[in-house]
Formats: C-alpha cells, structure tokens, sequence
C-alpha cells in the first residue's frame, strides 16, 4: 500500500460511505476533506469532519500505519498539534496528542470499497513492455475529461518554457526586447544547438545588438565570431575572411570576447539546420524593419507570422552550407515547419510570459494560435496514437509529451485526471 493512494481515497472520498466509523467505534461524516498540502506539515489542511454529533475543524494526517506517526516524530513537532483525524491503512498502535488523548483515528482497510482497491491494484501493476499503466483503458477515457486534461497538461508544459524567460527578466532589468533575443536565438538553435545558441547570445551585450541592428553583416559576423564559427589559421574562402575582418574590427570596438574553438554542433544534423545557415537566417531576421518585438506579441495568426519569420540566409549561403564547399545553388529560407517549431518553443513562450508580466489573459488566443498548428510526430506521440488517442495539433502533442514526461513516466496515475476516470466507480 503506497501512501499517495491513501491521499486520493480521502481526497476524493472514494470510502464506503455511508457508515465510516473511527477506531474507537465514533460515527465519522466527512464534511470536506481539507486543503492538499504536498510541502512539510499535516496532509490536509483545513478539513471540516463530524464525530458523533460534534463538528470539528483542523488538519488531516495520512499514514499506511498508525505507527509512522511516531516514526515520523509527529509527536515532537508542533505542526501537527491541530491535527483532528489519523487517517491510515492499518491501526496498529494508539497515537495520543501532546495532551495524552488519543487522537481519533479512520483505518481505510475496513471502509474501502472493493472495486476501488481491484482498479488501483491493476493500474498500478507495473507489466514487462507495457508503455503506459492505462495503455488498455486510455482509449476509453470520456472526452470531455480527456479534452480539458489535454488544455491543462498543455499549460503545464508551457508554464515550464515561461520559468526560463521570467528568470532572465530580473538579470536584463525587464528588457523584453533583449530576453526575447536571447529566447529566439535559442529556438534557431533547435535540438541539437539551442544550449549553445543561447550561451552565444549571453556572450553578446544586447547594446550591442542594439548598434549594429540595422546590419545584418555586422550582426551575422559577431554571431559567427562570438560563436567560434570564424576560429581558423587561415582563412577558408574571401567571405570567411571578410567575416574575420569584420569580426575582429567590432570585438575591439565593442571589447567582444573572441574564443579559442567553435561551440557549435553539426553532427546529426540536416545542411538546412547547419548552425551556419540558422545563425544567417536569425540575423537576417532580427534586422528586418518589419520585426521588432510589439509587433510579435500583438500577432496571433499563425499565417501572418510565417510572414513575419520568412527570411533567407545572407547571398554567400545560397550556394554554401559550409565555408569553403560550394553546393548547388538554393535560397536558404526559413521553411514553414521550422516556423512552426519556432513559434512552438520561443514565440508562445514569450507571449504567454508576457501577457502574464503585463496582467493579461491572452490563454484563449494561445491555443487558438497552438491548435492552428501541426502536430509534432515523434516515438512518443506515435505510441499514444497507437493506443487510440487522436493527435490533430500541437496543442494535442504538446500535452502528450507533458503526460509521459511529467505523470506516465513517473507513475503519477493518482495526480493524473486520467488515472482518476480509471479508479471511478464503475
């Protein structure tokens, strides 16, 4: 018997009521069971029970024995002094208060009802191969239920990609402009380069950004530099030395730090996502007239933003992936499934941190926007489709990995409202 199972009986009154008696033989009715408290503390806060004919009103404790409470030091701790009911699966000793009285206590075990026990003991049965604990219910899952889980988990990974903006907001005193600088580039960055494009731009001042924005070569040559993209004995091609020329004249200028190797990755990579071609298109971008920052966060239709984040990489990659090694000639634009996955990873991360930061709630455009786009297909996605769960957009995707991640994966069944249709009584 684990003890978060126990939590959920008493949170969700899944007890054999009427009836529910304590050890000592008082007639128990649960009026409302307490605040969930998940810190250090009683289990429950709050709670309002009647024993007999006498309303009470306190905390809740939960053990699987009446033991742990002494196991646990209960006794010596004052937090516990307002504790009105000892709720465990197995009475085995008497607890008393820091008075001496004995402190009511419910043992689950004799006021469970069967089914919920069978439904918990089957979910929780860990099976060789299997890859969900409800791989063989989830289908069946009502979809009202399934849907606004669905709008939740989404929020929840979302919630998650925000923490990082509002940690950078203190450290560029809320500039919004230069976090979500920091923030695009990263996403340029993708999944294999998004850590190291985003150092880059921690590398770079934004005031410098700032002086040098109406020069994409500019821009292009101290990414390139700063990244160590440039670092060679000898230059490579004229546009590489024109670049290291550039380079070198604004780190004196602006004191930029020049590094010793680059600190990019190529390997697994398709040439259109070359750290090359990506760090050209993004500075291309962020010299456009038409970019800037209020205009991004004022725009939520998907087809005005692919408008919006269409560029091509500076003339010299049109026919380069790589300095040096010419390629057949093609404009290096940004495709509409790198926007998508841009948009899905830096640009609704930024809206929704800001509409927050300012006190709005814009939650309602954002999963219009999230649900306009394409769902992502990877082993996980592709598992849950397998199950019979149907996939449309980004907003279902999104919400897939969050529940394999976060609940699936670290059999958190009791906090998943999918786990909690399961264990319904039947």
């Amino acid at each position: 018997m684990q003890e978060d199972f126990l939590h959920f009986l008493w949170k969700f009154r899944k007890l054999d009521f009427p009836g529910l008696q304590t050890s000592c033989g008082q007639t128990l009715f649960i009026i409302h069971p307490g605040h969930h408290n998940k810190l250090s503390g009683p289990d429950f806060f709050n709670a309002r029970i009647r024993l007999n004919d006498q309303l009470w009103a306190g905390n809740i404790e939960i053990h699987v024995r009446s033991s742990d409470w002494y196991a646990h030091h209960h006794e010596r701790d004052p937090n516990y002094d307002n504790v009105i009911l000892h709720v465990v699966w197995h009475d085995d000793v008497p607890v008393l208060d820091a008075g001496g009285i004995a402190i009511p206590t419910l043992e689950m075990r004799t006021m469970l009802r069967p089914s919920s026990l069978r439904s918990y003991r089957e979910l929780m049965k860990v099976r060789s191969g299997q890859f969900i604990n409800c791989e063989k219910q989830i289908a069946t899952i009502d979809k009202f239920v399934l849907n606004a889980w669905t709008e939740r988990l989404f929020f929840e990974r979302l919630i998650a990609k925000v923490s990082q903006i509002e940690t950078l907001l203190p450290a560029y005193n809320s500039d919004w402009e230069a976090v979500s600088f920091l923030i695009i580039l990263q996403g340029f960055g993708s999944k294999i380069n998004k850590e190291n494009f985003f150092e880059l731009g921690r590398k770079i001042p934004y005031q410098v950004v700032k002086k040098v924005k109406g020069d994409p070569a500019k821009l292009e040559a101290i990414l390139f530099g700063v990244s160590g993209i440039l670092v060679a004995n000898d230059p490579i091609d004229s546009y590489h030395q024109s670049l290291r020329t550039e380079f070198n004249f604004l780190a004196h200028k602006f004191t930029l730090k020049q590094p010793r190797q680059k600190k990019v990755e190529y390997f697994r990579l398709r040439p259109m996502n070359f750290p090359t071609i990506r760090l050209s298109q993004f500075a291309t971008l962020w010299c456009e007239d038409h970019f800037n920052f209020d205009a991004l966060m004022s725009e939520y239709r998907f087809k005005s933003l692919v408008e919006m984040l269409t560029v091509k990489a500076s003339g010299y990659w049109e026919t380069h992936y790589i300095f040096g090694k010419e390629s057949n000639p093609r404009p290096k634009r940004t495709s509409k499934a790198f926007i998508e996955s841009l948009v899905l990873n830096a640009i609704l991360p930024l809206k929704f941190a800001y509409a927050r930061y300012r006190g709005l709630d814009q939650n309602e455009k954002i999963l219009s926007l999230v649900c306009s786009l394409k769902a992502e297909k990877n082993g996980i996605t592709r598992s849950y489709v397998a199950l019979g769960i149907k996939v449309v957009s980004a907003l279902d995707s999104q919400a897939l990995l969050q529940l394999h991640n976060s609940y699936c994966s670290k059999h958190r069944c009791l906090e998943c409202s999918i786990g909690h249709f399961v264990l319904q009584d039947k």
